[in-house]
């Protein structure tokens, strides 16, 4: 189970630990998306830094109703 906390925006923020290429642990703090899909999303610049596999693009409808593509990067959490 995750435990986390609301920040005074209103965010629930919870902490992760994202694993490098190497697997060295790095930990972040993260806000939970409320309509979470089992994805996570990113700055890219993380996953160049941990050395995460990318694996191609992939569509999805943001709150908008527009459908974005993003890259995918393969890592592990």
């Amino acid at each position: 189970m995750l435990k986390g906390f609301v920040n005074d925006m209103g965010e629930p923020l919870v902490s992760i630990t994202l694993l490098s290429h190497d697997n060295h642990a790095h930990s972040h703090r993260v806000v939970i998306d409320t309509g979470f899909n089992g994805t996570l999303s990113m700055p890219e610049r993380l996953a160049k830094r941990y050395g995460w596999e990318w694996v191609g693009y992939e569509s999805y409808q943001i709150a908008t109703g527009d459908i974005v593509q993003e890259k995918v990067f393969l890592g592990k959490i």
